[in-house]
């Protein structure tokens, strides 16, 4: 019972901060330049389950998409809701992002807003890792 009290959620939570560059493809597609944060929190099985915040700015198109994600401790995928803009309208739709890697994360990234309207983005998050000051977990399995 004590080796389990020695163990507090905070001491396996991280904050992830990074750029992400990528191209989307279609009409209102281009180049992608953003940035995002995640807060994700590790098992003891290694099992990284989080939230995230990006926010992406293309020449005609703005977005920013808050997701659920959950990996291991090289591939994983990014699901949730995803408000884009331009000049004329709003929009609103979800995305599916599966991603790998690490510090360098290669990633394709579904976006849906209507039948009309989905676009494919390939590209490449460059996140670092901020564990907090008591975290301890040992990734390595040993």
């Amino acid at each position: 019972m004590l080796l389990g009290l020695t163990n507090s959620y905070s001491q396996y939570v991280y904050v992830n901060p990074g750029i992400k560059l990528g191209y989307m493809f279609g009409e209102k597609g281009g180049f992608v330049l953003g940035i995002e944060i995640s807060v994700t929190y590790v098992d003891l099985n290694h099992a990284i389950v989080g939230l995230v915040f990006d926010y992406d700015e293309l020449s005609k198109f703005n977005k920013i998409h808050l997701g659920f994600e959950a990996s291991t401790l090289f591939a994983g995928i990014d699901v949730g809701p995803t408000f884009g803009w331009d000049d004329d309208n709003n929009y609103t739709g979800f995305s599916i992002i599966p991603f790998g890697g690490a510090f360098i994360y290669p990633y394709y990234n579904y976006t849906f807003f209507n039948k009309n309207m989905s676009y494919h983005e390939i590209g490449s998050y460059i996140k670092v890792t901020i564990p907090n000051k008591s975290t301890s977990i040992n990734l390595s399995g040993g």
